[in-house]
């Protein structure tokens, strides 16, 4: 068995980004990665404009999972939802995109300097 990154997408609520920032590293993140399913977990911002426009997303987290079955990655974020995890705070539900991404391929690195 493989494994797979969660790769989510992700916007303030409008006026929240440090309410947002506070709950999703200092909650959401330990939330998600006490899932059976969950190894890790990384956290990223956009880095201002770019090719002369902001990004329809401001934030980005990958998830890294010990699974490649998405039926296991979002059962679990599923029955975690539905054990109150709270997803309805400071992040815009609205705009929000969530894809899992299976391993294709070995992974390269750069050779030492």
């Amino acid at each position: 068995m493989g494994k797979a990154i969660l790769v989510v997408l992700t916007n303030a609520a409008d006026g929240r980004h440090e309410e947002f920032n506070d709950w999703y590293d200092n909650i959401h993140l330990d939330e998600i990665v006490a899932l059976e399913c969950m190894e890790g977990a990384q956290r990223y911002q956009a880095a201002g404009t770019q090719d002369g426009s902001e990004p329809p997303f401001r934030y980005l987290a990958i998830y890294e999972t010990n699974t490649d079955d998405p039926e296991e990655v979002f059962g679990a974020l599923g029955k975690a939802a539905a054990d109150g995890m709270d997803m309805s705070g400071p992040l815009d539900m609205q705009n929000i995109a969530v894809w899992l991404f299976t391993e294709h391929g070995a992974r390269k690195v750069a050779p030492p300097s």
